[in-house]
């Protein structure tokens, strides 16, 4: 599954810290077009090249899904996740 011109809206973690929820917003109005939920997180990774600049409304060039990793990368930023599960409502 593969999205294209998103911004990174909010992190948030759930059930004790083990999960992480990404909040995807439209580049074109701001608003949400939906959740990305990675349970029972095994790696993170998260490379933030922006220059003290803000990461949550920052431009994301690509969302991959793929198996039970997400990644998502930009110029500046670059998010590996590797979970059990990954649900979207993209």
């Amino acid at each position: 599954m593969k999205f294209e011109d998103v911004s990174l809206g909010t992190i948030n973690f759930s059930n004790f810290g083990s999960d992480l929820i990404f909040d995807i917003w439209s580049t074109y109005d701001g608003h949400s077009l939906g959740k990305i939920h990675c349970k029972n997180v095994k790696e993170f990774e998260c490379k933030n090249m922006l220059d003290g600049e803000e990461l949550f409304g920052s431009y994301i060039a690509l969302v991959k899904i793929e198996s039970k990793t997400l990644i998502m990368e930009s110029g500046e930023v670059w998010i590996k996740v590797i979970s059990n599960e990954i649900t979207s409502t993209l």
